[in-house]
């Protein structure tokens, strides 16, 4: 299951308050969370690349 809140709010907080942010939070999260937000955002786009081919026919 992704996120998609928590991603959007993590990104603001980066864009906001760079300088307020834990540096050792960040490198959880990247180490933690960045792999499956691959998956997920991979796999939307292949629903698209699909869904995209489908209506071309």
């Amino acid at each position: 299951m992704t996120y998609w809140k928590q991603i959007a709010r993590m990104r603001d907080h980066l864009a906001h308050r760079y300088f307020d942010t834990s540096h050792a939070i960040l490198q959880a999260t990247v180490d933690r969370d960045l792999p499956d937000l691959e998956q997920a955002v991979r796999r939307l786009s292949q629903h698209l690349d699909d869904e995209s081919a489908g209506t071309d026919e």
